[in-house]
């Protein structure tokens, strides 16, 4: 009797790492930078009786820092001290901002491969 050895073709899976480009969300802060109208302390003298709040503490009878940095006679030391808009002077209001961005990365992702082997 003589063997005969036979060869059938049979399916096999392989693992097989690939490299992939891929997306995800990141947060990214960004500082916004605008001018605005700068807010000046308006002396007593320069107001009406009338638009004069006497309720407020922050009036005193005699103040001789109006317009220096903090008088505590006028804003933004004193809340309550009436102030304006300068319509020439302008001053630089920084916020930060966070926004989602999307960036790109690459991934390695294992599959599997069918292949096709021989086996007796």
């Amino acid at each position: 009797m003589v063997k005969v050895t036979k060869m059938i073709n049979k399916v096999k899976f392989v693992n097989k790492e690939v490299k992939r480009r891929a997306v995800r969300m990141v947060k990214q802060f960004n500082t916004i930078q605008k001018e605005v109208p700068k807010n000046i302390p308006v002396p007593l003298a320069a107001l009406y009786p009338s638009q004069i709040d006497r309720s407020c503490g922050c009036f005193q009878q005699s103040c001789g820092c109006y317009g220096q940095a903090g008088c505590p006679c006028c804003y933004p030391t004193c809340g309550c001290a009436p102030s304006m808009l300068s319509p020439t002077e302008v001053e630089l209001v920084s916020r930060v901002e966070e926004t989602m961005v999307p960036e790109d990365y690459i991934e390695t992702v294992t599959i599997e491969v069918p292949t096709m082997i021989q086996v007796e």
